[in-house]
């Protein structure tokens, strides 16, 4: 079975269809430490049991209709009006904050730098 193949298995992800299901962060996690040479078994662990039986055309349907729904439909909204774009984010603080030197018990002495900011 090619490295390709072995992800094709829709239990190794998420209902959203692009992060891993618990099942496929330990696939995913035996992988890298395999190429990691940290001398794990062979990347096929875990075992899934038997595939479910393919549900029937209705319900195929059925079930992409509602990921479109839930995961995709949002997400193209999100993007198409802007709402996601990060350079839009307004900072909590306009101006950096040194937490590190008001606190004595750190023993950090603040810097001439960090004292004019």
């Amino acid at each position: 079975m090619s490295p390709r193949a072995a992800w094709r298995d829709p239990r190794l992800w998420a209902g959203d269809r692009v992060h891993p299901s618990p099942i496929g962060h330990q696939r995913l996690a035996t992988q890298v430490a395999h190429l990691l040479g940290l001398h794990t078994p062979a990347p096929r662990a875990p075992e899934l049991e038997a595939a479910p039986q393919p549900s029937k055309w209705a319900q195929a349907v059925a079930d992409e209709i509602e990921w479109w729904r839930e995961h995709a439909a949002p997400h193209i909204a999100r993007w198409a009006t802007g709402a996601s774009r990060r350079e839009l984010v307004v900072p909590k603080w306009s101006v950096p904050v040194r937490p590190a030197s008001t606190f004595p018990w750190l023993d950090v002495a603040p810097t001439e730098r960090s004292a004019t900011i």
